[in-house]
């Protein structure tokens, strides 16, 4: 996972969002709460991540009636952020 994580800071990353995006990829559709538990850092770390990536367009953001219920990655992202390097 180490590795990946590295792969994904050479992609302008910070080690925060690669452990979400990541989390996101091994289990789709994850709250923040979820995602924040599975990884053990701070909901609002996870929320950050969260709308850092949403800006950069590496995840949609799904919401329910009063919150927002679900984060899906967007499946382009990976060959977007290989043509920065």
């Amino acid at each position: 996972m180490k590795e990946i994580i590295n792969m994904l800071e050479k992609l302008s990353f910070s080690k925060t969002e690669a452990s979400v995006y990541i989390t996101l990829l091994k289990h789709p559709k994850l709250t923040g709460y979820q995602i924040a538990k599975k990884i053990n850092i701070s909901r609002s770390s996870v929320y950050s991540a969260l709308d850092n990536l949403y800006n950069r367009g590496g995840v949609s953001l799904l919401s329910g009636k009063n919150f927002l219920k679900h984060i899906e990655i967007r499946t382009n992202v990976w060959y977007n952020w290989q043509k920065r390097l």
